[in-house]
């Protein structure tokens, strides 16, 4: 998984590969609003997502793995079963597991678990920042952005080889056959 800059840089896409490009922008805003990372996941089908987009660091996304927490995690529970948007922090009830503790411990402190459906298909994602709770503005900021995003990916018959290619590859390659 190579960070978003290196896969313009390397030439996983072309300046004429409009999907790539949006993707790459949609990133950098969230990228503004969630300083400490996202994990992205599109388009669930079953139990698993079409995309995985994740920017959260790789000491903690190694712990998360390692741990198997993606099942005891009460903000994917959320995320598979609810819309709309919802704090980490309101799950401390919720967290026997302690997801939110070993997130925090990793520097995620605050968090947000954003989860629409939209054309049939169900996107989960979550935000994190150390300094502070979201303010509602940006979670309708991250809401807009995560809405287009949705959009942008989920018809795949619209999008081109080049470009499923370059998603496949910005993706996290444990939910992508290739």
């Amino acid at each position: 998984l190579l960070p978003l800059g290196q896969l313009v840089d390397y030439g996983y896409w072309t300046k004429s590969m409009k999907t790539p490009e949006t993707v790459v922008s949609i990133m950098g805003g969230i990228g503004e609003l969630a300083p400490c990372g996202c994990a992205l996941a599109l388009h669930f089908k079953f139990t698993s997502p079409a995309y995985l987009l994740q920017t959260y660091k790789a000491d903690l996304t190694a712990y998360y793995t390692q741990n198997s927490l993606v099942m005891r995690d009460p903000v994917v529970a959320w995320g598979l079963g609810n819309t709309g948007a919802r704090t980490w922090s309101s799950f401390a009830d919720e967290d026997p597991a302690g997801v939110m503790r070993a997130a925090a411990d990793h520097g995620l402190t605050f968090g947000l678990v954003i989860a629409l459906v939209e054309g049939g298909s169900r996107s989960v994602c979550g935000f994190a920042r150390d300094d502070r709770e979201f303010s509602e503005t940006e979670i309708a900021e991250l809401t807009a952005l995560l809405t287009e995003l949705h959009a942008l990916t989920q018809d795949e018959d619209g999008l081109s080889d080049d470009d499923k290619t370059a998603l496949r590859r910005l993706s996290a390659g444990t939910t992508q056959p290739y």
